[in-house]
């Protein structure tokens, strides 16, 4: 199958170092999820470091974040929250946490939705990132989304046998868009046979005969 110079000149990527990043953390991100949780990263042997995909995120983000946690005063969880931040700010000196008492300013919890649980919010170029539970993935995965000012896609081409980015075959990808759905980045079909260019929206153009 041949692409022609005009498409070719489509797929150029204009957010080159978000998709190299991206690429990088698809993997990274769900064997930091698989490996760590909230105490026990905090707490082992590694825990005053991160990992090179989450310094990576941190590299990519120019202006200040600023972190709040809605967390109920006198919960132990404050501390941890407190002891992993600290890990990104020695990275990112102008990324700041704050904790909110949910009780004590109801208002502001109900405008983010957020119960008596609580939640951590992150903010970043007046976009924001709200999480039910954090560690050290979940946070990098939430300020890697937030590094997207648009809405990015992956593209699986189709209609010449390719693997299917939702197909149940064992040589589909339909795990890989799964765990891509988790990580907030999304995936599409497209068949150049019923469209005339690559969609705009395109991060990343996927041909797997």
């Amino acid at each position: 199958m041949k692409i022609s110079t005009h498409i070719h000149q489509q797929l150029r990527l204009k957010n080159g170092l978000i998709t190299l990043i991206l690429l990088g953390l698809i993997g990274g991100m769900a064997w930091l999820s698989s490996q760590h949780t909230l105490e026990v990263d905090i707490t082992g042997n590694a825990g005053n470091t991160l990992a090179l995909q989450s310094q990576k995120v941190l590299s990519a983000l120019p202006d200040p974040v600023a972190i709040t946690a809605f967390i109920p005063k006198g919960q132990p969880v404050r501390l941890q929250i407190a002891q992993l931040v600290d890990r990104y700010s020695r990275i990112k000196p102008d990324l700041t946490l704050s904790f909110v008492d949910p009780a004590a300013n109801p208002d502001k919890a109900h405008e983010l939705n957020i119960d008596a649980a609580g939640a951590v919010v992150i903010d970043y170029q007046g976009r924001s990132e709200k999480l039910n539970f954090i560690d050290e993935a979940a946070l990098s995965n939430a300020l890697l989304h937030l590094t997207n000012a648009n809405e990015r896609w992956v593209s699986f081409l189709t209609g010449h046998g390719e693997r299917l980015s939702d197909g149940q075959a064992n040589f589909d990808f339909s795990e890989f868009s799964k765990e891509m759905d988790r990580r907030k980045i999304k995936a599409q079909s497209i068949n150049l046979a019923n469209i005339q260019a690559i969609p705009e929206n395109s991060a990343l153009l996927v041909i797997a005969a």
